[in-house]
This record gives C-alpha cells, sequence and structure tokens, in this order.
C-alpha cells in the first residue's frame, strides 16, 4: 500500500483559475479560459498581481459583467500582492482547484533556478500552460508520452479528466533515450495501463509506435507537429543542471497549449502516483 498525494482533478472542484503576464496575448487567453469554462462548467477565477495582463478593450471593472452576459461564465477577480507565480499559489492554497490556466513569458532554467520545472512542481494541480508565441487549439486530442519511469503514469487521472470534458482523443506514445531491455519492458507495461486507465473511463484513445532519441524534447515536439488542435500534456519531473531540461525545451518551444502536471513525491511501495 502506498500514501497517493494525488492532484485534486478526481474531486468535486468548481474553478478554474487563471493569470497572464504583458507578453501573453490576451484574446489567445480569452478563447482558452472560456472554452474551458463553457466545456467543464466550472466558474473562472482571475488572479490578477503587479505582473498581470490586461483584455483588449475590455476593463477589469466590466470583466465580470463582461464574462457572465457574452458567455455565460461566472468570474470572480482575486488582487495578489505578488509575482505572478506565487498568486496562483497563494490564490490556490486553500482551495480545489479544477484546473490552473497560465499564459506568460518563460521562466529561464539555469544551475541554481530550475526554470518551467520548479514553478510549475509548485502548483496544487495541473496548469495549461501557453507560452506568449502559443496560439490557441481546442484539445481534439491529447498527446501523452510516456517513458520507463513509474511516475510517468501521474498524467493519466489528469488528461483523462480533461479529454472526458472535452470530447478529446487521447494518443498515448513511448519516449525512450536508449532502447535497453529493462527500460523498454517497464515502458511496455505502462503503455497497456495507459491504455486500460483511458478505456475503462471511456476515452476515446489510440498509440503510436514507441520513439527512441537521445533528444526527447525534440522528438516529443515533431510528433506534436504532426497533429492539429492538439494540446500535449508532460510532468514536471524531467532533470536540469548543466543542460537543458527536456520540461523547459518543450516548454519554450511549443507553439501550442501544454497540459503540465506537477510531479508528486509518492512515499511508500508502488510510487507511481496514479
Amino acid at each position: 500500500m502506498f500514501i497517493n498525494n494525488d492532484l485534486p482533478m478526481d474531486r468535486n472542484s468548481t474553478k478554474i483559475f487563471f493569470s497572464f503576464d504583458k507578453s501573453a496575448n490576451s484574446s489567445v487567453v480569452l478563447e482558452s479560459i472560456t472554452y474551458l469554462a463553457t466545456r467543464t462548467r466550472q466558474e473562472l477565477v482571475w488572479v490578477r498581481s503587479s505582473e498581470t495582463g490586461v483584455f483588449e478593450n475590455l476593463g477589469v471593472d466590466d470583466a465580470i459583467q463582461h464574462f457572465r452576459m457574452r458567455y455565460g461564465v461566472s468570474l470572480s477577480i482575486q488582487e495578489v500582492n505578488s509575482s505572478l507565480w506565487e498568486s496562483i499559489q497563494t490564490a490556490t492554497k486553500n482551495e480545489d482547484p479544477y484546473l490552473v490556466v497560465i499564459s506568460a513569458a518563460v521562466v529561464k532554467e539555469g544551475l541554481l533556478n530550475a526554470g518551467m520545472r520548479g514553478k510549475i512542481s509548485k502548483q496544487k494541480c495541473a496548469v495549461l500552460y501557453l507560452n506568449p508565441d502559443a496560439t490557441w487549439q481546442p484539445p481534439d486530442r491529447i498527446l501523452m508520452p510516456l517513458d520507463s519511469a513509474s511516475e510517468t503514469r501521474q498524467k493519466l487521472p489528469v488528461v483523462a479528466k480533461i479529454a472526458a470534458a472535452c470530447f478529446s482523443q487521447v494518443t498515448y506514445f513511448g519516449v525512450l533515450k536508449k532502447a535497453s531491455i529493462e527500460d523498454a519492458q517497464h515502458l511496455r507495461i505502462f503503455l497497456v495501463q495507459a491504455n486500460n486507465y483511458m478505456v475503462d473511463r471511456s476515452v476515446r484513445v489510440d498509440d503510436l509506435d514507441v520513439h527512441v532519441s537521445e533528444d526527447i524534447a525534440s522528438e516529443t515536439l515533431n510528433v506534436s507537429m504532426k497533429y492539429p488542435r492538439k494540446w500535449l500534456s508532460i510532468l514536471s519531473n524531467s532533470e536540469g543542471g548543466l543542460k537543458k531540461s527536456t520540461f523547459q525545451t518543450i516548454c519554450e518551444n511549443a507553439g501550442f497549449p501544454l497540459l503540465l502536471v506537477p510531479h508528486r513525491e509518492i512515499v511508500g511501495t508502488g510510487g507511481s502516483g496514479y
């Protein structure tokens, strides 16, 4: 038996928290949050800080009424005296959020700074992230790469929940840096478990071949670019250091929405956390 520090998306959450900085395209943000709110029937909470941008042609004071009249969506606003990323943490601290949506400049990675991996790992739930160059795409398909680490399966509850709400097809595929027998065996088991998890929840699912490459980030992005109207889901547990992490590289270069899942340390045997 193990303690599962699961993400809150399997509970009865009712709110989507969002924020965006001044580098973000506010039109892309607007499309994404209104789509998600209507699909999932969640309330929206706009977390504002000193770094927050504004919607074009829409004042903060008019936003609540505009969202209700134009989109039929409930909106509330929280002002937090902190940086953008920390303000989201503060706003969700005593909440059980369904999802967080953030569009902001990529946080750089370095020897003493975990970059995007550090920011996402501190969040309370999954984050839909759009870098400033990303375009909005409804998730007709959610791409889900899996590797040979047990924790890779922590993406499953989040992806299944979003896919069910958005009527998305889930396409999973394996990624390996080297074709070792042990890693390949672990991955084969995880791919079967991913398929069964989605099927048991009536989520449409298909799979691709296993991709073996020293450059996992480029390989994952190349696979993703073959599909229109997609999201990509990855876990925030890739390592940084002298070489830029896979997670960081994908955050910097993806021109489409990323469904980012905070890595959770699991206590006890099992360790998968799904």
